[in-house]
């Protein structure tokens, strides 16, 4: 008697690991199938006649019912032939959570000129030296994967807009996650310039004044962190000065780059405006006066006459003026001349040029007096006679007005 053992185990090819994802809508995984075992075999037991076990947990695998929560899970894989001899092997189910990388972006960037907005980060070194984050249940990441999903187009304005821009990167299997980074542009800075400097001008023949930038000047060294056309407008405000030729005029200049931002620091230029022509007018003609029979005379501007053509650019109302410098004869009392200086002066203070009036006072009455009157006289002892006024008589009365 002799007895028959089979000890020799089946053969097969264990299953190689796999990945797969949660379902659909839960955060688990239902195995719907399993490793056919196609070439497992036995020396006495026929393949149709092995007995394949699975197990996960140490439970037996039910497909439709038997779930896995995310992570790598071991199933065990027994094959059994009729004499009760078991081949076993693992191999790993690895269940991806949320069936993609988690991708979160680096934080929104703020910039404040469109000019500056950044370009897109050129691959996954950079997204992450940036800030960015990936991960993924399994750790397939495919660094290579990394892409620019999309650019929205500018919502906003250049001045006061975002740009929102959405990047990929996928596992392994082909998920990909992807993240939205935001950049904001906000230019909230007022340009800069310098105005132009405090300036005096002056009126015309006319009494106009040209304010003109050409003559007042205007900004210079405008600069703005983003724009280059820049708007530059002034606003004047006058005050009449003290005299009809003089203003002040305050020149508040104001710089607008595109986004609206302003700038008026130090802004105020101040525009003198003076008047600084002389009026002129015309002399009297030079006259000779007399003396009336009292020696006196009249040298009132009503006799010798007054200045005429008084004119000036700016001022109105204005009267000439005069000093007077007597000088006598020494030698006759009713003559003199008379050095008449008139004087123009407008109301800012502008002198005209002196013009002298030469003004002659002459006396012309002749003086009165009485003769004597006729007499007789003798001739003496010697037919001599004494002709002398003291005899004769001499005049009496003797007047002149001077």
């Amino acid at each position: 008697t002799f007895t028959v053992v089979d000890n020799t185990i089946p053969t097969f090819t264990c299953p190689e690991n796999i990945t797969v994802d949660c379902d659909a809508d839960h955060n688990y995984h239902t195995i719907s199938s399993l490793p056919s075992l196609s070439d497992a075999s036995d020396n006495c037991t026929s393949a149709e006649s092995l007995v394949k076990s699975y197990k996960v947990n140490g439970d037996e695998i039910v497909l439709g019912t038997t779930t896995l929560e995310p992570g790598d899970h071991t199933v065990t894989v027994t094959v059994t032939d009729l004499c009760g001899n078991d081949a076993e092997c693992t191999y790993t189910i690895s269940v991806r959570a949320n069936g993609a990388p988690v991708v979160t972006c680096p934080e929104g960037i703020t910039v404040e000129c469109y000019a500056n907005v950044p370009t897109a980060y050129a691959n996954y070194a950079a997204f992450i030296t940036a800030g960015g984050t990936v991960t993924d249940d399994l750790n397939a990441i495919n660094e290579t994967s990394f892409r620019l999903v999309s650019e929205g187009n500018l919502e906003g304005t250049q001045c006061d807009g975002t740009i929102t821009r959405t990047y990929g990167v996928k596992d392994a299997a082909g998920n990909e996650g992807t993240c939205t980074q935001v950049i904001t542009i906000q230019d909230n800075i007022a340009p800069t310039f310098t105005r132009p400097a405090d300036i005096t001008i002056y009126t015309n023949a006319n009494c106009e004044y040209n304010a003109d930038t050409t003559v007042t000047g205007s900004v210079t060294n405008k600069s703005d962190n983003c724009s280059t056309n820049l708007t530059v407008t002034y606003r004047d405000a006058e005050v009449d000065g003290n005299c009809e030729g003089t203003k002040v005029i305050t020149r508040t200049w104001r710089v607008v780059d595109a986004c609206g931002n302003v700038s008026i620091s130090d802004s105020v230029q101040t525009i003198t405006v003076e008047d600084t022509i002389r009026p002129t007018f015309t002399r009297p003609a030079d006259i000779t006066i007399y003396t009336n029979a009292n020696c006196e005379y009249n040298a009132d501007t009503t006799v010798t006459g007054s200045v005429t053509n008084e004119s000036d650019n700016c001022s109105t109302g204005i009267e000439a003026t005069y000093t007077d410098d007597t000088v006598a004869d020494a030698t006759c009392e009713g003559k003199k001349v008379i050095t008449r200086t008139w004087s123009l002066v407008d109301n800012c203070g502008n002198s005209a040029a002196d013009q002298v009036q030469t003004i002659t006072v002459l006396d012309t009455i002749r003086p009165t007096f009485t003769r004597p009157a006729d007499t007789t006289i003798y001739a003496d002892a010697s037919c001599g006679y004494n002709a002398d006024t003291t005899v004769t008589g001499s005049v009496t009365n003797e007047s002149d007005n001077c």
